[in-house]
């Protein structure tokens, strides 16, 4: 979704664009320490993408607009939308930052770990720490990185992030999935910021969400890491299954996170630097901004899709390699996919196959290719 323009807006544009002087942006405050009350929110209907169309966000942005207009001026003109059905008593609370996790001005999302306390009356308010992931449009990347000629609706891609990932973990929560494979949900909330603009003081709503703080490794670091290869294969199978169970699951339950990759799974606890089998971790998917919640599209969830059980992962995966698990899954399985299909049908059928679908392709292996006499071929990864 990162550098999106609303499809409605026209580009004239041939030359490469840089944003104009922004002398009255701040810089980005969400810092160690940064403090702000924050109220419960209630999210407009998620929007954004193809599924989910454009919901209520003004039609009139134009590219013209975008390459004329600073981003203060921008984010202040086109502030995020409200859902047409507020709270009538909504629970307030403090927010403070103490250590942040990927903050920097061009990034999108901005997440922190924080403090919060929730207000109540006497002395009952209680506190607990979660993860705040803050859509704030002014620290959204104003200047498309993929398409230097082309500014970005930092305002239409913040509110659409902040509408799907609220979405999906309303549903998530709702279908009793938070807490295991997606981190705990608490809740989507707002709170203002002032800034001058044009010599006056304005107050600019932002949203943001809470979610469980995960005390574990993010699987990124880990494939990125030499040394994974080296942890038992029997545990990184395991690992592997239970990411490809959980994402089936979601998806039965009626939540696609469609963007399943490393950076965005979560092991608790990590993996010990030891010879020999270990426990499976808790696995966690996080990141819904892109996740699609089949009820809540345009065309809406056909009810032929709903099924008892889970669609089969050999329908998933048949045809994948699972190349974004590289350095962590197997070395043989690259660009092998017989040995990537073997492994799904041992891991998904046989004993396991009445917790899924029966398959809906037909399972023929592909031809077997000749692996290096470098590699081992243990019994999890045999081509035989």
């Amino acid at each position: 979704m990162a550098g999106t323009t609303p499809p409605f807006a026209v580009s004239t544009a041939s030359t490469s664009w840089k944003p104009p002087l922004d002398s009255e942006k701040p810089h980005c405050p969400y810092t160690t320490n940064f403090s702000v009350n924050i109220t419960r929110h209630h999210p407009p209907p998620p929007f954004g993408c193809e599924e989910y169309g454009v919901g209520n966000w003004p039609m009139n942005v134009t590219w013209e607009w975008l390459r004329s207009v600073t981003q203060t001026k921008h984010v202040l003109h086109y502030p995020p939308l409200e859902s047409g059905t507020p709270l009538s008593s909504p629970q307030t609370a403090k927010l403070t930052i103490t250590k942040p996790i990927a903050v920097e001005d061009g990034r999108g999302p901005q997440i922190a770990l924080c403090s919060i306390t929730l207000n109540a009356a006497g002395s009952n308010s209680k506190s607990f720490t979660a993860v705040a992931k803050i859509f704030d449009p002014l620290y959204y990347s104003f200047r498309n990185k993929l398409a230097s000629h082309e500014p970005v609706d930092v305002a239409f891609e913040a509110d659409g992030d902040y509408s799907r990932e609220a979405a999906a973990y309303e549903h998530l929560q709702k279908t009793q999935q938070t807490g295991c494979f997606a981190p705990s949900y608490y809740g989507s909330w707002t709170f203002n910021l002032s800034i001058r603009h044009g010599g006056v003081v304005r107050h600019r709503p932002i949203r943001l969400i809470l979610i469980e703080n995960l005390h574990g490794v993010c699987m990124r670091d880990l494939c990125n890491d030499p040394r994974s290869l080296t942890y038992d294969e029997g545990y990184r199978l395991g690992v592997l299954a239970k990411v490809i169970d959980g994402y089936v699951r979601q998806d039965h339950q009626g939540c696609l996170q469609d963007d399943l990759a490393p950076r965005n799974i979560i092991l608790i606890p990590g993996p010990q630097h030891k010879a020999g089998p270990q426990p499976i971790p808790r696995v966690v998917l996080i990141d819904y901004n892109n996740a699609i919640v089949y009820d809540r599209t345009i065309a809406g969830r056909n009810a032929s899709d709903i099924t008892k059980l889970p669609k089969s992962p050999l329908d998933w995966f048949w045809d994948d390699t699972l190349s974004q698990f590289d350095g962590w899954r197997p070395p043989q399985w690259n660009a092998n996919y017989r040995v990537v299909q073997k492994w799904l049908l041992r891991e998904f059928q046989g004993k396991n196959a009445s917790l899924y679908e029966p398959p809906q392709r037909e399972l023929t292996l592909d031809p077997p290719r000749e692996i290096p006499a470098h590699w081992s071929t243990s019994e999890n990864t045999s081509v035989c």
